[in-house]
């Protein structure tokens, strides 16, 4: 009984965890492509973290500590750069703007 429990138990640990493992070590290995100071409208962006990473396409949240969390979406053009053809606004403080995202950054 005693090893089920245990077994469970880590488990779930894994499934709250994993996602998070799987961006840090996303942000570690790609995170420098996509380092930015400031992305549009918004200054001041704190950390980034790369949630999603394809060889043409990528997911980057931006967080401004107490101001925005932006999540911008990548593609690579023909000379093999990265350009933003999306973004959107997933939690401001002004309170125009509160999604979900998992994991679960702000």
């Amino acid at each position: 009984m005693k090893k089920k429990v245990k077994i469970l138990i880590v488990c779930i640990l894994m499934i709250i965890f994993l996602p998070y493992l799987n961006v840090e070590l996303l942000t570690f290995r790609y995170g420098k492509d996509f380092e930015l100071k400031e992305y549009n409208m918004v200054t001041g962006i704190s950390y980034c973290k790369v949630m999603k990473y394809r060889k043409n396409y990528a997911e980057v949240l931006y967080v401004c500590k107490g101001e925005a969390t932006i999540l911008v979406k990548y593609e690579r053009d023909n000379s093999g750069e990265w350009v933003d053809n999306y973004w959107e606004c997933i939690w401001s403080a002004s309170g125009s703007a509160d999604e979900f995202i998992w994991p679960y950054y702000r």
